[in-house]
């Protein structure tokens, strides 16, 4: 068998290239591709979102004889595209077992939690609307029976996930200043929502960890007390404020989903196909 002598190890690396063109040349058409592809990647990059307060929040009451509640004054502003999230809280304090059976806003139902009961039998139930109508519209609490005294509360926020907006709802009741408290274990772009009823009138509300949005103020009607709403910041599960004269209070919170959480894996699997792409120059 006759040996042949192969081409050395740098011929091997070697490449013939037309006239004319420069190895910097080839050496530049990955870039000069990659800001082609970049624009049309961009979209697709998974990008975190961030849930803010809308800024809209209000508490209204009604007195005795009654079986629903309407606060009229909401004006909830959105473009249609923020990814919005109503969220409201209802209550009665008649003692009576009396249950919230529906909230509506603008006519439209809000997806209800479970109630939770207070201290004599008082409850408080809480429900989401994604993608709420914008403008003024009335917000109704209906209960099961004839109430002697109830009222209701809203808060309103962007970048919400609009499938899976809520996880993890959980309650609190008892009598004492510091009731109003809740720890959660939540996603680093989550934040938590609650709201709380105390049941005296002319008590301070003083925030202890994240944000109080609504101090809803005395009730017009009778002994009612006070609705407050609040949140934390996002990643922070602890929300909590102190009130004065240690009143029964009973409330709910929850967790509440970044829009960015649910799209995120998808949007970075695609980007990262589209990334995993080569450009070969031969």
């Amino acid at each position: 068998m006759e040996m042949v002598d192969g081409p050395t190890v740098p011929e091997m690396f070697q490449r013939k290239y037309p006239a004319g063109v420069k190895r910097a040349h080839l050496l530049a058409a990955p870039l000069f591709a990659a800001l082609l592809i970049a624009p049309w990647v961009s979209p697709f990059i998974s990008q975190a979102g961030a849930i803010a307060w809308n800024t809209k929040g209000n508490a209204g009451y009604a007195g005795a004889g009654v079986t629903s509640v309407t606060l009229t004054d909401t004006a909830f502003a959105s473009s249609g595209s923020d990814d919005a999230l109503f969220a409201a809280g209802a209550s009665d304090r008649s003692g009576s077992g009396t249950t919230m059976d529906s909230l509506t806003y603008g006519g439209a139902a809000l997806t209800l939690n479970s109630g939770q009961s207070g201290p004599s039998s008082q409850t408080i139930r809480s429900g989401v609307k994604v993608a709420p109508l914008s403008g003024s519209r009335n917000l109704v609490a209906t209960f099961s029976s004839v109430n002697t005294n109830m009222g209701v509360i809203y808060l309103a926020y962007t970048g919400v996930d609009q499938t899976t907006p809520l996880s993890q709802v959980t309650g609190v009741s008892g009598t004492g200043n510091s009731i109003a408290s809740w720890a959660l274990t939540i996603a680093s772009d989550s934040i938590v929502v609650g709201f709380c009823a105390h049941l005296a009138n002319g008590i301070t509300v003083t925030a202890v960890q994240g944000t109080v949005r609504q101090n809803g103020g005395d009730g017009s009607q009778g002994n009612w007390g006070r609705l407050v709403g609040g949140d934390t910041a996002a990643g922070s599960g602890n929300l909590a404020w102190n009130t004065n004269g240690n009143p029964p209070s009973y409330g709910q919170a929850f967790e509440v989903k970044a829009v960015a959480a649910a799209a995120a894996a998808e949007r970075g699997a695609f980007n990262n196909q589209i990334l995993r792409s080569r450009v070969r120059v031969y």
